[in-house]
């Protein structure tokens, strides 16, 4: 992966997401693409993440520059999930794939996320505000002086 082309980090938070939350992605990725911001390094550690890759993918055809590159927790972790296709097929349609450990930890999630602290120009949180541990992840990125871009859902 060449880490001098992300231009943003981004994490979403783990469970279900709200009714609604793919159109919110959808229109923070298209300010995003305005703002110009092209490349994007995905946290995939939950819906909120997959949703987010998924929506990038159809900016392709208007932004040929545009890509996710995919951040896991571990090597096996997206055969663990309920509906492990979905995120077999955006892992297929990512420029690359990387994984933040080797094996799985008990909080290989929370490790994943903040690896993008202070990565890329931007941090996009897709959350829905009650969630502590990305409220801390913004805090962070925002005292290592890193814009963050926040999607309620």
């Amino acid at each position: 992966m060449d880490y001098n082309m992300v231009s943003c980090g981004v994490a979403g938070q783990t469970g279900t997401v709200s009714a609604g939350a793919q159109d919110k992605i959808h229109a923070a990725i298209a300010e995003l693409f305005k703002a110009g911001y092209r490349r994007f390094l995905v946290a995939l550690t939950g819906e909120a993440a997959l949703l987010f890759a998924e929506a990038v993918l159809p900016f392709r055809e208007q932004y040929p520059d545009a890509g996710i590159d995919l951040l896991i927790p571990f090597n096996e972790w997206a055969d663990d999930q309920p509906d492990s296709s979905r995120f077999k097929r955006i892992t297929g349609q990512a420029e690359s794939v990387n994984y933040s450990c080797e094996e799985e930890y008990e909080d290989s999630i929370e490790i994943c996320n903040r690896q993008l602290v202070g990565f890329g120009r931007c941090l996009v949180a897709v959350h829905d505000g009650k969630d502590k541990e990305m409220a801390e992840l913004i805090g962070e990125a925002r005292a290592a002086e890193q814009n963050v871009k926040e999607v309620l859902i």
